[in-house]
């Protein structure tokens, strides 16, 4: 499901479609990073990096603690969830409030 929803956000007029309604499932996606699951965590890595191009889903990631949620993963050694998280925590970092932090 989160392979899916990433795809879907990459497209620009599902995103200004769904901005309003996505605020809900923000925190079920920050709390599914704690899964020890590191398939999932790598899909919702994705799905991160994905919501966090649009300020309004990266506010609300934000204050739903996904800088905390991606931060406890750092110390994987799952290359895939590496990449995915590197490119979800550069996208979360895009303020400087989370580059400080980070």
């Amino acid at each position: 499901a989160a392979c899916a929803l990433s795809r879907v956000l990459r497209h620009e007029a599902c995103l200004t479609a769904m901005d309003q309604h996505f605020s809900g499932g923000m925190h079920i996606l920050v709390s599914l990073l704690y899964k020890p699951d590191p398939e999932l965590q790598t899909a919702l890595c994705g799905v991160v990096a994905n919501c966090a191009c649009r300020d309004h889903m990266l506010q609300v990631l934000t204050e739903e603690g996904v800088l905390q949620a991606l931060a406890s993963l750092t110390s994987t050694t799952n290359n895939n969830l590496r990449t995915t998280l590197a490119l979800a925590v550069s996208r979360c970092c895009s303020t400087e409030t989370s580059r400080f932090y980070f």
